[in-house]
Order: structure tokens, then C-alpha cells, then sequence
């Protein structure tokens, strides 16, 4: 009898736990519904913002596209190329200083620079292999070899410019400037020892002596000798060769 009475009091208590632990599983269903749920919201904004990321990244990256702004940019601010080799000289400083201060990829400066070249240069370009044509830097050069430019010119350039007419000072002042900068560029000067020397040293030879002094200078690593050296070199030539070349 008190078993079956025991029993009997069971059944309430063993329902009622069923009750509490079907309650309870519903619940832990509902959370687990609910965060997955929030998880699943969080996946699909960060799908999302990957796909908008991705989505700007290949604008920015698109060849036209980036070439077109940088175009854009830089519209009305390239002049146009002249056939005048010192305003060419001009012109490239130009452009490198725009390059460097609207900071213009590498990859797109050589496309941006063609359409403001002359006829004369884009016809040169157009003869170069692809791979050069698409550097900047090779443009440039082939451009300046084609006009001749050379650290001769641009010295004799600079002694003898004059201001023209259709010229304003401020503009033959930055011709001045740019002559010389090349100058000392292609010479390879790094102080003013080697500038002194240079403005010393570049003066006139007979072409017989002329030759010797450049046969010797081309093997110097600068291209160029001191004018001590180089003063030297002409006494010793002189002293051991006529005008003739022959000893």
C-alpha cells in the first residue's frame, strides 16, 4: 500500500518535471534560434560590406577608370609640347613635378602625358616596342634624344637664350632654371665643388684636342674630369702632339 500511495505521488512530481524540462528545452530552442539568427545577420552584413569592398577595389584598380581620373585631374594644367628643345626640357619638368604632386601611379603617367605631345614626338612614340611605350620614363628619353638634348645643349642653350617677344620674363626665368637644372643633372654634379669645377672645365678645345679630352672623359665614371685634371691632360697632349694629332 505505501508503495502504491508512493507511486501515486510520484506521477505529479515526474510530470511536472517533464513539464519545467520540456519548458526548459523550448527555451534553449528559441536562444538557439534567435542567435543563430543574429549570427546569420552579422554574416550577411560582413558578406555584404565584403562585396561592396571588393566592388570599389576593382574601380579603383580598373585601368580606364583610374586613368580617366587622373586625366581628369590633370586637364588644363599639362601644357602642350613645343617643337622648341628648351621649352621641351620645360615641359618634361613640368609634367614630372605634376606627376609628383597629384602623386600619379607609374603604370598610368606614359597614357596621361601623349595626348599633349607634338605631332613630331607621337610619331616617334608610336615606332618605340610596346613595353617601352607604356613607361614614362622611357617616353621621355626617346623624346629627348629625338630633339637632341644633351648636357652640351642645354649649356650652350643657357649662354645664349634670349627673351622673345611672346615671352614674359617669369617664363624665360623658369627656362633659365630648367636649363641648368638639366645640366647638372646629366653631368652628374652632386655639390657645388663639382659645379665649380664643371663651369671651369667646360671650356672651349680645338677639335683635336677636343677629341682627346672626351676619349679620356668617357671612361671616367661621371663622364666628366676635374678642371685641374682636366687642365693637365690638355698641358700633356700639347706638349706631345701637334695640331695634326701626330706626335
Amino acid at each position: 500500500m505505501k508503495l502504491l500511495l508512493g507511486q501515486v505521488g510520484l506521477r505529479p512530481l515526474r510530470q511536472g518535471c517533464l513539464v519545467i524540462s520540456g519548458i526548459r528545452e523550448r527555451k534553449l530552442a528559441f536562444e538557439r534560434e534567435k542567435f543563430d539568427k543574429k549570427m546569420q545577420a552579422k554574416m550577411d552584413k560582413i558578406n555584404l560590406e565584403r562585396a561592396q569592398f571588393k566592388f570599389k577595389e576593382k574601380q579603383v584598380n580598373d585601368g580606364p577608370i583610374r586613368l580617366k581620373k587622373y586625366a581628369d585631374a590633370l586637364r588644363g594644367i599639362i601644357p602642350r609640347q613645343t617643337n622648341e628643345p628648351v621649352e621641351v626640357v620645360s615641359f618634361f619638368r613640368n609634367v614630372q613635378r605634376l606627376f609628383i604632386d597629384f602623386k600619379v601611379p607609374k603604370d598610368l603617367q606614359a597614357a596621361i602625358v601623349r595626348p599633349f605631345l607634338t605631332e613630331r614626338a607621337k610619331t616617334l612614340i608610336a615606332k618605340l616596342d610596346p613595353e617601352k611605350v607604356s613607361r614614362y620614363e622611357e617616353v621621355r628619353n626617346a623624346i629627348l634624344k629625338e630633339y637632341k638634348i644633351s648636357a652640351t645643349m642645354y649649356r650652350d642653350k643657357f649662354n645664349d637664350i634670349t627673351k622673345s617677344d611672346a615671352q614674359t620674363f617669369i617664363m624665360m626665368t623658369s627656362n633659365l632654371f630648367a636649363l641648368l637644372d638639366c645640366y647638372i643633372e646629366a653631368r652628374k654634379a652632386t655639390n657645388l665643388d663639382d659645379l665649380r669645377n664643371l663651369l671651369v672645365a667646360d671650356s672651349t678645345f680645338t677639335p683635336t684636342l677636343l677629341r682627346h679630352v672626351l676619349s679620356i672623359e668617357a671612361k671616367s665614371e661621371k663622364g666628366w674630369l676635374p678642371a685641374y685634371e682636366l687642365a693637365e691632360i690638355a698641358d700633356n697632349y700639347i706638349a706631345n702632339y701637334t695640331d695634326s694629332h701626330f706626335p
